[in-house]
């Protein structure tokens, strides 16, 4: 039995070169993903700067329609139209 356990123990260890091979290949795989969560987390900030670009318009342009309302209102104060 113990001679089993031995060699089932020996079987599993693995030699240096396969260490080495799967630290490499979990090493790519973590590069891979750190890469595809930067692309995802970029392509989210610029849909955020987006987003808040369009607010800023939003917000001109509301800014503007009440200048040109109160000009308006004025205007009509100050020549009765």
């Amino acid at each position: 039995m113990q001679e089993l356990m031995a060699r089932q123990g020996v079987g599993n260890q693995q030699n240096p070169e396969q260490q080495k091979a799967q630290e490499d290949a979990k090493r790519e795989a973590n590069e891979r993903r750190q890469m595809m969560l930067s692309q995802i987390l970029s392509s989210k900030a610029r849909e955020r700067r987006f987003t808040f670009k369009e607010q800023e318009t939003s917000q001109q342009l509301i800014g503007i329609e009440q200048s040109e309302f109160r000009i308006k209102r004025h205007t009509r104060a100050i020549f009765g139209a």
